[in-house]
C-alpha cells in the first residue's frame, strides 16, 4: 500500500472515528441540555417554595392582603412548573407524582389559612399557627422533592460532563495519532490533517461551549497556555457575551491562571496537580476563582498529562467548567435542609408549648393520633390509640347546661365525619378522675388532595380561670355599685352638652337635691356658679373640662348647694370614650375640700413659722445640713447643744462631723453614706459624738440628700441618752420579771410552734425534777405522758387558730398524783404581728376543784329546797289571785243591791225626803258606784293571770289600729292628733295588749293640757337584743320621783275630782308587759309631757312577714 493510500486510509479512519465520537458527544450534549432545562425548572420551583415560605411567614405576622394574591399566584405558577416535569425513570416519576400530590394538598390549606386571617380567640390563633405550620411543611416537602430531582439532574450533568471530557480527550488522542500518520505519510496530507485536526478541535470546543466549559492546553516546561475563549470568560478575563470562537486561539501564561485562583485554594490545587502528574493520574479539582470585579466563582478543572518516552511530562490538556450555579444550589439545598429541620422543630414546639390543648383524630373511626402536653394535662390520661366510636363512654363531654351528648355531637366527630368547622363552642370535658373542666372547643377537618377528610384538628382552651374571672367581675360590679353608692366622694357623670346624667347618693345628699331635681340639668348654675367669690370665671372652666376632661385631670373650685351654701370641692376628671375613641361622658369625682381651703391659710402661716426652723429648739431634734466630706453648713441650736459647741465655732468652719465621731462609729456613717448614694435616703442608725470635754453622747440619726446637684445632706439628730438609760432600766426590769416568775407558785412557760420550750420558770422545772436550762429546747412529749402532752398541744393549736388568749382546765399526771390546772394560754407575736410561740400560766386548782365539788353538792340540795319553796309560793299566789277574784265577784252582789235601793229611794221617795236625806242618799250611791269601779278594776287585775291566753304571732300595728277605733270619740272630743309609727310583730295575748294600748292612750287623752292641742305618738326602736315601744304625749306630765308609785294598784297622783279613774290602769299595763317577759318605765317632765317605754326581749319578737 502506497503512502497516498495510507493517507486516505488514515483520513477515512479519522473521519469515521470523529463521526462516531461526534455522534456520542451530540447524544451526551442533548441529554445535558435536557437536564439543564429541567434543573432550571426545578431551581425555579425551589425559589418559589422559598418565596412561598417567606410570604406565608409574613402573612402570619399580619402583612397586607396583597400577600394573599402573591401566595395564590405563586401556587398557580408552581403548579404549571410541576406539571411540565416528566421522566421515564420510575424513581424520578414517583418523585414527580409526589410533587403534584403535595401541590394539590397545599391549595385547600392556603384557603383555610386565608379564612382564619383574623382569629377571634386564642384557640383560633392556635389553629392558625397549626395550619401555617402544615402549609410550611407541605412547601418544604415540595422543596425537598425538587431538590432530590435537581440533585439527580446535576449528577447526570456531572456524569455527562465527565463523559464529554473523556470523549474530547479521546478524540484529541485519535486526532493526534491521525495527524502523526498523515505527517509520516505525506507533508501535504499532514497539512490536510492539521486542518482536519483544527476543525475537530473547533467542533470539540463548540461542543464544550454548550456545557459552559472551556478547553486549555498548557506547556509544562514554559508555562505557556492556549485557551478557548470560554476559559478566559470562566476566569473573568473576558466577557462570555463576546465569545465568537471555540478554538484554542488565546495565548496566556500559567501565571494568568494562577492570579485568578483564590489565594486560599491556590496551594491546594497546585499540590494536587503535582501529585497527579507524579503519579500519572488524571487531574480533577474544584476551586474558586476571583474575577477582576472582586466576585467569586466556582470552577471544576479536569485534565490529563502527556509524557515523553523518557517519562518527562510535556503537556497538560484539560477542561474547565463553571460550577458556580451548582455550588449556589448546593448551599441553598443545605440551607433549605436546615430550614426544614427548623420548621419541623418549630411546629413541634408550637404544638407542645401551645397554651391550648391540641388533639388530632384520624379517619375513619376517630382514633386519637396526637395529644400535646396541654391536652394530656387537661384530660389527665393519654388517649392516643383510643377511638371515638367504641370509647365514647370513656371520653365524656357535656354542654354547659349539663346535658350529656352523644359521640356524633362532639366537635371532633362533627369535624371528622361531617366536615364542619367548629369555632369557640363552650363544652365541659371530664378528666380521668371525673373532674369537670369548662373549655372553649374549636375543630376543623383536614382534607387530602382529592378533598377527602383524612383527619381533624381539635383545640380546647381551658376557660376555668375565665369563668372564675367572670364571676369575680360580677362580684366586682356589685362591689363597684356598692362603692359608688356608699363612698364618701361625690361622683357625677356629665355628657358633652354639660347635662348631668348620673349622681351617686353622696352627691345628692351633699348638694341637697333629689334624683329628679339634679339629673337632666346643666352642671353650670345647678351645682357650679358662673363665678367664684374670688371673681374667677367658672363658666369657661366648665366648658374646658367638658371639652377635654383629661386635660383638667384635677382641679378645685367653688360649688353651690341647693340651699345656697358655697362649698369647695377638689375634682378628679377623666373621659369615658366609645369604641371609636369619641368622648361619651366626663366622669368627675369630687372630695369636699372646704375644710382644706380653710386649712390652707393656716398652712401658709405655719410655713412662715418654719422659716425659723434652724433658729429654735424644735421637738428636741437636732437639725443639720452637712457635706459628705465632714463639713457642717448649717445647724439649729439643739444640734449644737448635743455637740457641746457654740455657733461661733460652727460658723468659723472648725466643726467637722467626722472628727467628732469616735473611730469605732465611722463604719456606721460610711454605710449610711452608701445608702444615700444609692437611694438618696438612709435608714435610721445609732452612733456617738465626742464632745469637747471628752464625754460621749449617744444619738439616733436619719439622713437624706437635699434636692439639687450639691449633694448636701440633711440630717435629723436625736439625743437618745435618756432612751439608753431606759433600755438599761428595761433590761433590769426583765431580770426582775424573770425573778418574779421564778418565785411565783404558778408555772409559767412558752413553747414555739414545734412544741419546744422557749421559757420556763423554776416552779415548772421543780415539778419536772429538772432545771430551766435542761428543759429549754426540749419538746413537751419528752417530759410528760403522751396523752397529757397531746391534750395540752391541742389546746395550744386552739390558741394559735383563735389568735387571742383562751382559758383551759387541763390535767397532768406528775409526781404520782393527778393535778388539775387552770391555765391561761396566749399567743406571742413578733414585730410583724406573726405568732411565733404560745405562752401559758397554769395554776394548780386541784384543791379548789375538790372544794367546788363539795359546794356543788350543797348547791344542788339548796336548789331542790328553793324549787319546793317556789312551788309553795306559786300555789299560795294562785290561791290569793283566786281569792281576789272570788272576793271581788261576791262583793259585787250586795253592792248592786245597795245601788239598786239607793236608786229606788231617789226615784220614789225623793219628794218625801228632806234636803239632808237626799244628800245622804246621793253620797251613798256615789260611794257604791266608786266601790263598784274598784271591784271591777280588781276583778280585771286578777283575771290577768287566771284568764290569760296562749301567746300567738301578733301585729301590734293592727292592735293599735283597733284601740284607735275604740277611742275614736274620746280622741275627737279632745281634738288630739295620734301619730303611729312602725311597730314590731310579737308573740303575745292580743286581748291583754289591747288593754295596754287602751290604758296608755286613754291616759294621754285624759291628762292633757287644756292650753295646747294634745299630740300622741306611738313608735318602736330596735336595739340588738331588745325592742322598745314608746308612747309619747305632750300632756301635764309628772314628777319622776313618783315613778314607782304610778305603777302600783289603786295609786293616783291626782284627786278623783280633778281626773276620774281608779288608779289600776298602769298597774295592769305593768303586769301584762312583765307577763310577756318585758318591762315598763316612763320619763316625764311636769308641764311638758310623758313618755312610757315598753321594753321586750328579742325572743318575744317574730320575724317580719
Amino acid at each position: 500500500m502506497n503512502s497516498q493510500s495510507r493517507i486516505r486510509l488514515s483520513i477515512v479512519s479519522s473521519i469515521g472515528f470523529s463521526l462516531l465520537i461526534a455522534f456520542i458527544a451530540f447524544h451526551i450534549l442533548r441529554g445535558m441540555n435536557e437536564e439543564f432545562a429541567r434543573t432550571r425548572v426545578l431551581t425555579e420551583v425551589i425559589d418559589k417554595t422559598q418565596a412561598l415560605h417567606l410570604l406565608t411567614t409574613s402573612f402570619m405576622e399580619g402583612a397586607s392582603r396583597s400577600d394573599i394574591r402573591q401566595i395564590k399566584g405563586i401556587v398557580q405558577s408552581l403548579g404549571s412548573d410541576i406539571m411540565s416535569l416528566t421522566s421515564r425513570v420510575p424513581r424520578e416519576e414517583t418523585l414527580i407524582l409526589q410533587l403534584r400530590k403535595s401541590h394539590q394538598e397545599i391549595r385547600p390549606l392556603i384557603d383555610q389559612l386565608v379564612s382564619l386571617k383574623t382569629p377571634a380567640s386564642g384557640s383560633e390563633s392556635d389553629r392558625l399557627n397549626i395550619l401555617a405550620s402544615h402549609v410550611r411543611m407541605k412547601i418544604q416537602y415540595i422543596a425537598d422533592d425538587s431538590k432530590r430531582l435537581r440533585d439527580v439532574s446535576k449528577s447526570r450533568i456531572t456524569s455527562a460532563q465527565e463523559k464529554t471530557v473523556f470523549t474530547i480527550i479521546l478524540l484529541i488522542v485519535i486526532l493526534a495519532l491521525t495527524t502523526g500518520a498523515i505527517y509520516f505519510f505525506s507533508g501535504r496530507g499532514m497539512m490536510r490533517a492539521e486542518n482536519a485536526l483544527r476543525e475537530s478541535q473547533e467542533r470539540l470546543a463548540l461542543a464544550a461551549s454548550g456545557t459552559r466549559s472551556g478547553i486549555y492546553d498548557r506547556d509544562i516546561s514554559t508555562g505557556k497556555s492556549l485557551w478557548t475563549e470560554q476559559v478566559a470568560g470562566i476566569l473573568g478575563l473576558r466577557s462570555t457575551a463576546t465569545t465568537t470562537t471555540t478554538t484554542l486561539s488565546l495565548s496566556y501564561h500559567y501565571q494568568d491562571w494562577a492570579d485568578r485562583v483564590h489565594r486560599e485554594d491556590l496551594l491546594r490545587v497546585e499540590a494536587e496537580q503535582s501529585r497527579c502528574m507524579s503519579e500519572r493520574l488524571p487531574f480533577e479539582a474544584e476551586y474558586r476563582v476571583v474575577w477582576p470585579d472582586g466576585s467569586v466563582h466556582w470552577v471544576s478543572d479536569r485534565g490529563v498529562f502527556q509524557f515523553e518516552s523518557d517519562g518527562h511530562c510535556t503537556r497538560m490538556l484539560g477542561i474547565i467548567m463553571d460550577i458556580t450555579e451548582r455550588k449556589r444550589a448546593e448551599e441553598a439545598l443545605e440551607k433549605a435542609t436546615q430550614q426544614t429541620e427548623i420548621e419541623k422543630q418549630r411546629l413541634q414546639t408550637i404544638l407542645e408549648t401551645s397554651p391550648s390543648a391540641v388533639v388530632v383524630v384520624e379517619a375513619p373511626d376517630g382514633r386519637f393520633s396526637f395529644m400535646n402536653k396541654r391536652a394530656l394535662a387537661l384530660y389527665g390520661v393519654d388517649y392516643k390509640g383510643v377511638d371515638l366510636n367504641t370509647n365514647v363512654a370513656k371520653i365524656k363531654a357535656s354542654r354547659p347546661d349539663g346535658r350529656t351528648c352523644g359521640v356524633d355531637e362532639v366537635p371532633a366527630s362533627r369535624a371528622l365525619w361531617k366536615g364542619e368547622v367548629v369555632r369557640n363552642e363552650e363544652w365541659t370535658i371530664y378528666r380521668a378522675d371525673d373532674v369537670p373542666i369548662p373549655v372553649l372547643a374549636s375543630a376543623a377537618p383536614i382534607r387530602n388532595a382529592q378533598g377527602d377528610i383524612v383527619s381533624a384538628v381539635v383545640m380546647f382552651e381551658d376557660i376555668t380561670e375565665r369563668k372564675k374571672a367572670e364571676e369575680a367581675l360580677r362580684e366586682s360590679e356589685e362591689l363597684y355599685r356598692g362603692v359608688v353608692e356608699n363612698t364618701t366622694a361625690v361622683i357625677l357623670r356629665i355628657n358633652p352638652a354639660g347635662i348631668i346624667t348620673f349622681a351617686n347618693q353622696r352627691a345628692l345628699n351633699f348638694f341637697g337635691f333629689s334624683t329628679e331635681e339634679l339629673i337632666g340639668r346643666h352642671v353650670l348654675g345647678t351645682i357650679v356658679p358662673s363665678q367664684e367669690s374670688s371673681g374667677r370665671d367658672l363658666a369657661e372652666l366648665v366648658d374646658q373640662i367638658i371639652a377635654n376632661p383629661d386635660g383638667f385631670h384635677t382641679c378645685a373650685n367653688e360649688n353651690i348647694c341647693k340651699d345656697g351654701r358655697l362649698v369647695w370641692l377638689e375634682w378628679t376628671n377623666s373621659g369615658i370614650y366609645g369604641p371609636a375613641g369619641q368622648l361619651k361622658e366626663t366622669l368627675s369625682v369630687g372630695i369636699d375640700a372646704t375644710a382644706r381651703k380653710k386649712a390652707e391659710e393656716e398652712l401658709r402661716l405655719a410655713l412662715d413659722r418654719l422659716q425659723t426652723f434652724f433658729d429654735h429648739r424644735i421637738g428636741g431634734i437636732g437639725i443639720v445640713i452637712a457635706k459628705a466630706g465632714g463639713g457642717i453648713i448649717q445647724a439649729n441650736d439643739y444640734y449644737l447643744d448635743i455637740l457641746g459647741c457654740t455657733r461661733e465655732k460652727l460658723l468659723s468652719g472648725e466643726v467637722d462631723w467626722r472628727k467628732i465621731t469616735p473611730p469605732e462609729w465611722l463604719p456606721a456613717d460610711e454605710h449610711a453614706l452608701a445608702q444615700l448614694r444609692e437611694k438618696s435616703v438612709c435608714d435610721s442608725y445609732e452612733k456617738e459624738y465626742q464632745r469637747p470635754d471628752g464625754t460621749r453622747v449617744p444619738v439616733l440619726i436619719t439622713d437624706a440628700i437635699l434636692p439639687g446637684d450639691s449633694g448636701d445632706i440633711l440630717g435629723f439628730v436625736l439625743d437618745i441618752t435618756e432612751r439608753k438609760k431606759a433600755e438599761e432600766g428595761l433590761a433590769a426590769a426583765h431580770r426582775q420579771v424573770q425573778s418574779i416568775i421564778d418565785n411565783t407558785t404558778s408555772i409559767v412557760y412558752a413553747l414555739d410552734l414545734e412544741e419546744r420550750f422557749l421559757l420556763v420558770n423554776s416552779a415548772l422545772a421543780e415539778l419536772l425534777n429538772s432545771t430551766p436550762a435542761q428543759i429549754i429546747g426540749k419538746r413537751r412529749h419528752e417530759l410528760m405522758p403522751k396523752d397529757d402532752a397531746d391534750w395540752h398541744e391541742a389546746n395550744d393549736r386552739q390558741v394559735i387558730e383563735a389568735g387571742s388568749a383562751l382559758e383551759f382546765e387541763e390535767y397532768s399526771q406528775l409526781k404520782g398524783r393527778s393535778i388539775t390546772w387552770l391555765t391561761t394560754k396566749f399567743p406571742l407575736r413578733d414585730a410583724q404581728g406573726r405568732i411565733y410561740a404560745v405562752g401559758g400560766i397554769s395554776t394548780d386548782v386541784s384543791e379548789r376543784k375538790r372544794t367546788e365539788e363539795v359546794l356543788r353538792k350543797y348547791r344542788d340540795e339548796l336548789e331542790i329546797r328553793v324549787q319546793e319553796r317556789t312551788a309553795e309560793l306559786e300555789r299560795k299566789n294562785q290561791e290569793l289571785q283566786e281569792f281576789a277574784y272570788v272576793a271581788s265577784h261576791d262583793l259585787s252582789e250586795p253592792l248592786r243591791k245597795v245601788q239598786t235601793f239607793g236608786d229606788l229611794l231617789k226615784a220614789r221617795a225623793a219628794e218625801r225626803l228632806t234636803g239632808v236625806e237626799r244628800d245622804y242618799v246621793a253620797r251613798m250611791t256615789g260611794a257604791a258606784n266608786r266601790m263598784q269601779e274598784l271591784l271591777d278594776a280588781l276583778l280585771r287585775y286578777s283575771r290577768l293571770e287566771t284568764q290569760a291566753r296562749d301567746p300567738v304571732p301578733l301585729k301590734l300595728q293592727d292592735i293599735l289600729q283597733m284601740v284607735t277605733t275604740d277611742l275614736e270619740v274620746s280622741i275627737k272630743q279632745a281634738g288630739a292628733d295620734l301619730e303611729m309609727g312602725a311597730l314590731p310583730v310579737i308573740k303575745g295575748d292580743p286581748y291583754q295588749w289591747r288593754q295596754v294600748f287602751q290604758n296608755l292612750i286613754a291616759n294621754a287623752i285624759k291628762y292633757h293640757r287644756s292650753e295646747v292641742k294634745p299630740r300622741i305618738k306611738v313608735h318602736s326602736e330596735q336595739n340588738g337584743n331588745s325592742c322598745r315601744i314608746l308612747v309619747e304625749d305632750n300632756g301635764i306630765g309628772f314628777d319622776e320621783k313618783y315613778l314607782d308609785k304610778i305603777f302600783q294598784p289603786f295609786q293616783r297622783l291626782h284627786g278623783k275630782h280633778e281626773y276620774p279613774g281608779t288608779g289600776i290602769g298602769l298597774a295592769i299595763c305593768k303586769k301584762i308587759v312583765e307577763r310577756h317577759g318585758g318591762s315598763i318605765t316612763a320619763k316625764s317632765t311636769p308641764g311638758k309631757g310623758s313618755t312610757f317605754i315598753l321594753t321586750l326581749p328579742a325572743k318575744n319578737l317574730e320575724p317580719d312577714r
